[in-house]
């Protein structure tokens, strides 16, 4: 939480930057407003803090973005799997292993049993305990 609010504050510092510089100048072009201009401006900028950080608090966290959980996802071999091959899955290639080191051939459908980074290791779908 606290990394949260920190980069929230660093990427907000020009915004409360621009905020305290209206302020200085409303102080001088025109003192006999300058308190009703002081607690509009705290308030508008209050709101527009709370508003910007829901915005982007789930941009700021640590965790990746994007899901990566492909496990019982269907793919299809682009490259024969001997054991080790490439795999089309959602629309992206990846490295693909077969988890019984046996090979299988371009076409073929296969479901990812689990992922190891950037390796995924697959079984062929024919084999009905993956089928959905």
């Amino acid at each position: 939480m606290k990394t949260k609010l920190k980069k929230f504050l660093i990427i907000s510092l020009d915004d409360i930057a621009i905020a305290f510089l209206v302020l200085i100048v409303s102080y001088y072009l025109i003192p006999e407003y300058s308190i009703i201009i002081t607690i509009i401006a705290i308030v508008a900028l209050t709101a527009f803090l709370l508003i910007k950080y829901e915005l982007l608090s789930p941009v700021l966290d640590d965790k990746p973005r994007v899901n990566y959980d492909l496990v019982n996802s269907v793919g299809v071999v682009i490259k024969d799997l001997n054991p080790i091959g490439l795999v089309k899955l959602n629309g992206e290639i990846w490295k693909a292993r077969s988890i019984r080191d046996q090979i299988i051939r371009t076409g073929k459908e296969v479901v990812v049993v689990r992922r190891k980074g950037l390796l995924l290791l697959v079984d062929e779908k024919s084999d009905p305990v993956y089928q959905a």
